[in-house]
């Protein structure tokens, strides 16, 4: 059995996290705008559009590691940070 931590704080959710393959995010209200992934080190490594309140990201191509997904959305910004394992 894996143990996979959901986060759900103020309105988003994003799961499983760790992650391997597919990274699904879900917002409250409303619909996501923009979705960007980030390097630690604040590098854009990802960035596509969406009208959606829900995502499934493929982070089939991010090497194992720590990141910051953000979702910009007409009334609000999430930033969460996830984990990729393999």
């Amino acid at each position: 059995n894996e143990l996979v931590e959901i986060e759900n704080t103020n309105g988003i959710l994003i799961y499983p996290n760790p992650a391997r393959n597919i990274l699904n995010l879900n917002i409250a209200v409303g619909l996501i705008d923009w979705i960007e992934i980030y390097s630690l080190t604040g590098q854009l490594l990802h960035k596509t559009e969406s009208n959606k309140s829900q995502e499934q990201i493929d982070i089939s191509g991010l090497p194992n590691g720590n990141y910051f997904i953000r979702a910009i959305c007409r009334d609000a910004v999430f930033v969460r940070k996830f984990v990729v394992v393999r």
